[in-house]
């Protein structure tokens, strides 16, 4: 990163590569041996024990160039730098060929309470995006009509929204979507069983209809599965004339699949109200189903696709990615044919400048071949299409399928994890209202899940009971923390932005090694967003709260005989509360107040 934008997210860094850069220029014979300050900063890192430093500079890869050995070089550039003012730096040491840099105390400690009381570490990290502004749209969740929300799609739902929020807050310009499945085969079989049940309508519930239509949809491939030879032959017939009339939008089947579809996305809507997750535009697969068959004759006649024994598509096989089928040879258009139309849609109507797929693992091969295909037809946006794969979430018995019915649904996963919390909080039934009881059950339930959905990018094994528990890597535990910090506060009717903080030029291990750990929060929340996994900001802020009551369990607070010293723990315990709950926000988490 450039030292201009450094300053922003690391400006104790960003000192010491300044002055770094200027001691190499006296020591250096040329200027061609001076490296350059974002290869300084490149090279430092945070050592991996606190008594080591705060910043290490390993002198290796600079010694040669200026004809000295590392261990030497280390020491010369100690020696030159403590004739340098550096305000962030309270000492210097060598550890052989490694120069590390240990912050000053008192410096870290006002910065933190200045920026966070002024709100300008929020601005700050705006300042350091290097596209600000960009139009981003982040595509998520993207359930079937006709089939059961189920717990994959919570966890590509909590996934794209902690996604959407995090690039957000480091400065770009989120637009979130979704994009539902409400054509294809799916829907005419459960249309198809739901005619040849002629007693649908006398047990139609009033309500949780997409998990209704999804066991017809379940009856519907047990159907197909059973059946061979002729009978399969026409079940197949039936479903595609189905089918096609769905997608002419015409027929005797087409106003009940419209009545169908809607009444699951209105049951999705309700899903999504409840998880907390935002969308600023809907696409379905029927509005883009026309454009995506026109698309196919329009570049067809340009030259770009081939027929093909009837079919339609292009060869990628010179970019090792097969044959890209556009059209069957019956006519009909394929799922990636609408992604086609889908993209252009975004780029041309949205003024998309990078258009990002959280969809499962599984899909990967199907957007390398979208994305080159966009490329081929003249898309610049193709290159700022990223698909972000999502690992599977699993029972502890094994995988789910929605196509056999084993999946478990967000009804049931609700239910469990509710039923989990609710048993926690019944010690609080004689001394809360029944309001505040419910809403932070509710918020205890959504944050193990979201938390429990986001912890990991790798394969996830659903478990309520370590999910919900206040101990260890949960939601809970982050939030508990968070309502400890609240108690205190509270307790001693602290308020930061009312007090005149006295910062000793000494702190204590753990008061510094919790306030290095705020004072990162910025460039964790970069890194996740630079790679897409909100994972990165939930690590954080585990450790963030191991650190708070590693504090919390060494370190007198409110007992703390000395007002001064008081006053400035409880300063770190309020930073500490404003940067928790501002990474649980990111994480789409409601904290408590009292637990």
């Amino acid at each position: 990163m450039e030292l201009a934008r450094l300053q922003y997210i690391d400006p104790a860094k960003a000192q010491i590569s300044e002055a770094l850069v200027r001691t190499f220029t006296q020591l250096a014979e040329d200027a061609a041996s001076v490296p350059r300050a974002e290869l300084v900063c490149e090279t430092m890192s945070v050592p991996p024990d606190a008594v080591l430093g705060q910043l290490s500079l390993p002198c290796f890869r600079f010694a040669k160039s200026l004809g000295m050995k590392p261990v030497d070089l280390a020491s010369r550039l100690a020696e030159l730098l403590q004739q340098a003012s550096l305000t962030w730096v309270d000492r210097i040491e060598t550890k052989g060929p490694f120069l590390n840099f240990f912050y000053a105390d008192k410096t870290l400690a006002e910065f933190l309470l200045t920026q966070s009381i002024s709100g300008e570490d929020v601005k700050a990290v705006v300042r350091a995006c290097e596209d600000p502004g960009r139009k981003t749209m982040v595509e998520y969740s993207q359930p079937n009509t006709h089939k059961e929300f189920h717990i994959g799609h919570v966890r590509g739902t909590c996934f794209g929204d902690a996604i959407s929020r995090i690039l957000a807050y480091v400065g770009y310009d989120v637009m979130p979507v979704n994009y539902f499945g409400d054509e294809g085969t799916h829907t005419a079989k459960c249309i198809w069983q739901l005619e040849k049940d002629q007693t649908r309508y006398t047990h139609k519930p009033q309500k949780d209809l997409a998990r209704w239509y999804n066991q017809y949809y379940v009856r519907a491939t047990q159907a197909f599965e059973a059946a061979e030879g002729q009978v399969l032959d026409a079940y197949k017939a039936e479903v595609s004339a189905i089918l096609k009339g769905i997608e002419n939008k015409s027929g005797k089947y087409y106003d009940l699949w419209r009545q169908s579809r809607d009444e699951c996305l209105a049951d999705f809507k309700q899903v999504y109200q409840w998880l907390g997750a935002k969308f600023d535009h809907d696409f379905t697969e029927s509005e883009v189903s026309e454009a995506s068959q026109a698309i196919v004759d329009e570049y067809l006649e340009a030259g770009l696709f081939q027929q093909d024994q009837g079919a339609i598509g292009l060869s990628l096989e010179e970019h090792k990615l097969g044959f890209f089928m556009a059209r069957k040879s019956d006519g009909s258009s394929l799922y990636i044919t609408k992604d086609l139309a889908l993209a252009r849609s975004k780029f041309a109507d949205f003024n998309v400048a990078e258009s990002i797929y959280v969809v499962g693992s599984e899909q990967t091969f199907h957007f390398q071949q979208l994305f080159k295909v966009l490329e081929l037809m003249g898309f610049e946006q193709a290159q700022r299409c990223r698909h972000v794969p999502l690992a599977h979430v699993k029972l502890p018995e094994g995988k789910m399928s929605s196509r056999k019915g084993t999946a478990v649904s967000f009804a049931t996963l609700k239910s469990l994890v509710l039923e989990e919390v609710a048993g926690e909080m019944t010690k609080y039934r004689e001394e809360w209202s029944a309001e505040e009881l419910e809403q932070t059950t509710y918020r205890l339930a959504l944050g193990a899940i979201r938390y429990g959905m986001l912890s990991s990018e790798h394969e996830i094994v659903f478990d309520p009971k370590t999910w919900t528990s206040f101990e260890g890597n949960t939601g809970p535990y982050l939030m508990y923390s968070y309502s400890r910090a609240s108690s205190m506060l509270r307790a001693e009717c602290f308020k930061i932005a009312e007090v005149t903080v006295r910062w000793p030029e000494q702190l204590l291990s753990e008061e510094k090694l919790l306030l290095l750990h705020l004072y990162r929060f910025n460039q964790a929340a970069r890194d996740a967003a630079e790679k897409y996994k909100p994972s990165v900001m939930a690590h954080y802020l585990f450790d963030l709260c191991k650190y708070f009551n590693r504090m919390y369990a060494h370190v007198p607070v409110r007992k703390e005989q000395d007002s001064a010293l008081r006053e400035m723990r409880l300063a770190i315990v309020a930073l500490f509360r404003v940067y928790l709950a501002r990474g649980l926000d990111l994480l789409g988490i409601q904290p408590v107040e009292r637990m």
